[in-house]
């Protein structure tokens, strides 16, 4: 489905620029007080292009209290369709405000990773949340969805989520686009979710009509 695929694969790849920021800070041990880090952390300078130029309040209220609580599990943030938009125009400034002349080899090449994986990402987003998708279309989105697995696989991390997209959705895409003509679009269930049902049933009761 491809509202939720792009949610998680987002999801997943904002976990890995977390964690770079975080190690990047050098944090002392227990420090949980953001007013005790510099203003040039890359920590504190991702947490301000996320509320200045993403505009996502909402994760940054979240990032804060579990950095306040101790950090004691890992960070768990549910991607909606928002944070998924802002991710697939802008993702190229988060990079870009932790990132600094000075990093070793292998974080430039952990940036550089990133970079990447959201290019393809991105790409494989716009491609497969498509209804009317053409030929030529389903074959770049073939590709991207393989890019966006072996940069995962050879560098950062497989998860159920990378998987999907690398292999399961250009394969149900080619299925739908073979029987149908459209694209996985078409499968979208933003609007026969449990919770859209339950208020589209309030809204036909209480509508006074014959």
């Amino acid at each position: 489905e491809p509202l939720h695929n792009g949610n998680n694969g987002w999801q997943f790849w904002h976990s890995f620029v977390l964690d770079l920021a975080l190690g990047k800070s050098r944090l002392p041990g227990g420090c949980n007080e953001l007013d005790k880090l510099p203003a040039d952390s890359p920590f504190i300078c991702y947490l301000s292009c996320l509320r200045n130029n993403f505009g996502l309040t909402r994760l940054v209220k979240k990032v804060k209290k579990w950095f306040t609580e101790g950090r004691k599990k890992s960070f768990d943030f549910r991607f909606t369709g928002k944070e998924t938009r802002k991710m697939c125009h802008k993702y190229m400034l988060l990079l870009d405000s932790i990132s600094r002349e000075s990093d070793p080899p292998e974080t430039k090449l952990m940036i550089a990773t990133l970079a990447y994986c959201g290019l393809q990402l991105r790409d494989a987003v716009s491609l497969f949340s498509r209804v009317e998708i053409k030929d030529c279309e389903v074959a770049k989105l073939k590709i991207a969805c393989q890019n966006f697995f072996n940069a995962n696989s050879l560098l950062l991390q497989v998860s159920p989520t990378v998987w999907t997209i690398g292999y399961a959705i250009p394969y149900h895409v080619q299925i739908l686009y073979e029987k149908y003509g459209l694209g996985l679009g078409l499968n979208s269930m933003q609007g026969r979710e449990a919770k859209h049902v339950k208020l589209s049933q309030y809204a036909r009761h209480s509508t006074l009509s014959t």
